[in-house]
Parts: C-alpha cells; structure tokens; sequence
C-alpha cells in the first residue's frame, strides 16, 4: 500500500492536469499558432530549395511544437513523469499513453489514406511517413490532448458530439476549444488536399515534389482556421 500523504500528492497532480487540459486559456493556442508560423517562416527556404532538408526539419519542428503544448496542457510539470511512482499512480501516464496510441493510429491512417490518393506505395515511403504525422500532429494530437482519452471519450470525440459535427450548423453544444481545434482538423485535411493540386503542374520547382505542396497546404490550413472568425452559435464558452 502506498502512504496516504502520496496517494493525496498523486490524486492533485492529476486533478491539477485535468484542469489544465478542461480550462487552458487561449493565450496558449495562440502560443501554438504563432510558433508553427515561425518555422513556416523560417524553414520556408529549405522547402522551396531544397525539401530534402525542409520538410523532415519542418515536419519534426512542427511536431515538437505540438509536443510541447500536449506537456503544458496535459501536466502540471513534465518533471513529474521522471518521478518514482506506486502502482496505483499511473493514471497520467496511463492518459499520455493514451495520446501515443491514438496519434500513432492516425499516422496509420494518413499513411493508408495518402496511398489510397495517389501517394506512391513504397518508393517514397519516407516522404509519405512525413507527411502522415505531419498531418497527425496537426489534427489528432491537439484534439485528444484536450480530452480524456478512455475508448468512451475517444468514441465520442471521433463519432458522437465531439466529432466534426459539432462545427456543422445545428451542431451539438460543446465548448469553443473543442470546436476549435476540430475546425483547425478539418482546415489541415483540406490544406493537405489543396497542396496537392501543385503535384502535378509542370513548373519543375524541387517544392512541388512530394509531399512539400500537401505539407505546406496543411499547416496553412491550420493557421488558417485560427485566422478565420469562427461563429460560436451554440457553443458553449470555456470556463
């Protein structure tokens, strides 16, 4: 059995987690936002001259910035994973384990989807895997690390009211940072589609190989979607 003094420690480092995940102020969105404009800005050159080099860079970038905002919203202190632990303290490392399941899961699925479009199968297999969690850390990540990650909450969040309905009109009520990220998704997906007109126009620019057009056109996609006005009609405002 495990003293009941940290047991109570264990019991408010995870609440204070989920206070974080259910009441993260914008301002941190916005820290997100402005980060990943800044590598767009500053590895633009590499994607143009030379992708090679540009878009792993960007892609592991990208994806560290959103590493670093699941940290923040999920945990008090990310110190406190290195922390010796009871058996009976596993519940944030059991929802960060959670997020990696789900995130690897969707790299699976943009791999599958980005052949199933054309991607080439297994000559550029690198290039696709890239691009894949390029797109899953654009919209799988920052959803799920939002939510609590039990298959009940992950349903919901995919197929139920927490799914891209709730941005439709008519949609079911859920808080704004939800409908946000969602939108952000949805923005990602179709900047990713957009860039693939690109692919085939004969200019003979090293950015139009695959997948620098669909990388780009997903992260302005997103950015996108936290320029636009958003009409919050039937959302509920975060706490």
């Amino acid at each position: 059995m495990c003293p009941t003094a940290s047991d109570n420690t264990a019991q408010q480092w995870w609440e204070g987690g989920q206070r974080r995940r259910s009441s993260s102020p914008v301002f941190r969105v916005l820290t997100v936002v402005v980060s990943e404009a800044a590598v767009c800005v500053a590895i633009w050159p590499w994607l143009r001259d030379v992708p090679q080099i540009g878009v792993p860079l960007f892609v592991v970038l990208s994806l560290a910035v959103q590493l670093i905002a699941a940290v923040v919203w999920l945990y008090p202190s990310a110190s406190s994973l290195l922390r010796p632990r009871c058996r009976t303290e596993q519940k944030p490392l059991k929802a960060a384990l959670g997020i990696v399941m789900v995130f690897a899961l969707a790299v699976v699925t943009f791999y599958i989807l980005a052949v199933l479009f054309g991607a080439p199968l297994t000559e550029q297999a690198v290039e696709t895997l890239l691009f894949s969690v390029h797109l899953a850390a654009l919209t799988t990540l920052p959803v799920v690390v939002t939510q609590d990650t039990t298959p009940k909450a992950l349903s919901n969040l995919f197929f139920g009211d927490g799914s891209l309905r709730c941005i439709l009109p008519g949609g079911a009520n859920v808080d704004q940072r939800t409908c946000v990220l969602t939108r952000a998704a949805m923005f990602a997906v179709v900047g990713a589609w957009a860039g693939a007109i690109a692919l085939p126009l004969d200019w003979d620019r090293p950015w139009q190989q695959w997948p620098t057009p669909c990388v780009v056109g997903a992260s302005l996609g997103h950015l996108l979607a936290f320029v636009l006005p958003m009409p919050l009609a039937g959302v509920e405002q975060c706490p």
